[in-house]
């Protein structure tokens, strides 16, 4: 799925939330109620033609159904939650557009796919790499699979309690 297909319909709903909030508090929107990111998106969001938000969705759609024939024969998929190793504090500067978009994306390649295709999914703890920053496994399963996905996360994390698998202080900081 293109990413500018995960970004227009993600950008819609944020839209979507930010107009319903506006509705609620009967004003526009000031500068101080939201970053600036979310304020570039919902202003982009506004100008983008609804033939480029239903060809967005068509194209979610499809991946939709590739993701239901995965369930046919598994029961969850289990991932990392980041594809990259955590970010230091900083490196992406929520205040300006540029940094946000050069660096945000990655972080979520394994996860926005699931927000627009409805999967449910649980992160849960896995430990610490080697600079002592936290590790998620993402647990996903198929649509309507909320109760079976949250006991699978409840055993594991039976099975594997945070204090066991990530002790405290972690390993590089002992």
């Amino acid at each position: 799925m293109p990413a500018n297909s995960l970004a227009m319909v993600m950008g819609a709903a944020g839209a979507k939330t930010v107009e319903d909030r506006l509705a609620a508090l009967g004003r526009e929107i000031r500068d101080d109620d939201i970053e600036p990111f979310t304020r570039f998106l919902h202003d982009r969001m506004l100008s983008i033609s609804p033939l480029r938000l239903v060809e967005a969705l068509q194209q979610i759609e499809i991946v939709s159904r590739d993701i239901a024939r995965f369930y046919e024969t598994q029961d969850v998929w289990l991932t990392s939650t980041l594809p990259v190793p955590v970010p230091e504090l900083g490196v992406i500067d929520t205040t300006n557009v540029d940094s946000v978009f050069a660096h945000a994306g990655r972080f979520a390649e394994l996860t926005a796919v699931f927000n627009v295709t409805g999967q449910p999914a649980a992160s849960i703890p896995a430990g610490f790499d080697a600079d002592g920053l936290p590790v998620g496994v993402q647990i996903v399963g198929r649509h309507c699979s909320e109760a079976i996905l949250l006991q699978l996360a409840a055993q594991i994390e039976r099975e594997s309690p945070w204090p066991t698998i990530a002790p405290w202080p972690p390993p590089s900081k002992r």
